[in-house]
């Protein structure tokens, strides 16, 4: 890139522990291609205040008016997933390249729409599953695609969260197949391919939550539980587990299984890292990996958590690398979802191909 890209992020408060202002602004600060121009947050002292603690040029109390701006080159989409269409609609009427956060929409069919209206404005888009520029992450799958455990077999993924049993009310909104779940799947998808059909059972088994703020108790419609398997695009076979538990979740994992060795991914959170990966070929037992350096893109004073592999995304873009995920892989994510729900709702298996 001869220019810096000037960077507008929609929702990036300071001091309000949102994900703009935890991942997008400290990773900017070490992207070298990319330039913090602008913040927006929906009050103009809440902007000002904003722009000042993270040292920003401009203030926006209007989401539209700062998309519209001549001065910014790409709109950071980092607001409650209700919010994604209007705002990355204002984007594309500006001709702006976006960044949109996961979930892409609440649902398949309104991924669906956006995904269709950014190809017919022509505009870069990147969607926030950063899951697939965690080093460990792309480590992994080059060792799986140069054929290190030879043909995939099988693989499973195991993902579980805390909070079935209570939480905030400010999180009510908060869908953990959705958001949690999709990104997992994600990493999942990007290390051994897409399902072509699965078989699902999807639940909610705790549908009466305490507000951990007030003591009341409300229904939650979200589901809790999913279990589902179905064969890859590839004929390997794959399953997952996903659950919000009362207490004790174990980490995360993801098995892979070769003709000639096993993959083993694990972490605190996949998307997020830092992730350790195990591996063995043959019969031999599985002993810890060290990623090579030349996975990790940026520098190393940029924290570990919400902004290292935003970061990492950063990097990839200002590099042109291919496998940067777009709205196209936001539409995948969401068709796998789809598919799992009508699975379950149907009672029977589904092919990712009927979902359109």
């Amino acid at each position: 890139m001869a220019e810096k890209v000037r960077i507008g992020i929609v929702g990036a408060r300071a001091g309000h522990g949102s994900w703009g202002s935890r991942a997008h602004v400290p990773a900017l600060k070490d992207a070298q291609g990319f330039e913090l121009k602008a913040i927006c947050t929906a009050h103009e002292d809440t902007a000002a205040a904003a722009a000042q603690e993270y040292g920003v040029e401009l203030a926006f109390h209007d989401y539209k008016a700062m998309a519209a701006s001549p001065d910014v080159d790409m709109v950071v989409v980092a607001v409650n997933k209700a919010k994604h269409p209007e705002v990355v609609n204002a984007a594309l009427e500006s001709g702006k390249d976006i960044f949109c956060e996961w979930p892409l929409g609440i649902d398949f069919a309104e991924a669906k729409g956006m995904e269709q209206a950014a190809r017919d404005k022509g505009v870069r888009t990147i969607i926030g599953l950063q899951g697939r520029s965690d080093p460990t992450v792309r480590y992994m799958r080059e060792l799986i695609a140069d054929g290190w455990i030879g043909e995939v077999v099988s693989a499973s993924l195991t993902v579980a969260s805390a909070g079935v049993l209570e939480r905030p009310s400010t999180r009510m909104s908060y869908n953990p197949l959705l958001i949690g779940g999709g990104h997992s799947m994600d990493v999942l998808a990007y290390l051994v391919g897409e399902f072509a059909e699965v078989s699902a059972t999807v639940t909610t088994q705790v549908p009466m939550v305490k507000m951990s703020d007030t003591g009341e108790m409300r229904p939650l419609d979200f589901p809790d539980q999913a279990l589902f398997s179905g064969t890859l695009e590839s004929g390997a076979v794959a399953q997952v587990t996903f659950a919000v538990i009362p207490f004790n979740p174990p980490p995360p994992r993801i098995e892979v299984f070769g003709r000639e060795g096993t993959l083993v991914l694990t972490g605190t959170a996949l998307h997020q890292g830092p992730n350790t990966l195990l591996g063995s070929q043959g019969k031999e037992p599985l002993d810890e990996m060290e990623v090579p350096e030349s996975f990790y893109l940026i520098s190393s004073a940029t924290p570990r958590g919400p902004a290292f592999n935003v970061g990492q995304t950063y990097a990839l873009m200002e590099s042109e690398a291919q496998d940067v995920p777009n709205f196209a892989v936001a539409l995948e994510r969401h068709r796998l979802l789809e598919a799992i729900q009508r699975s379950s709702d149907e009672g029977k298996r589904v092919k990712l191909s009927d979902v359109t």
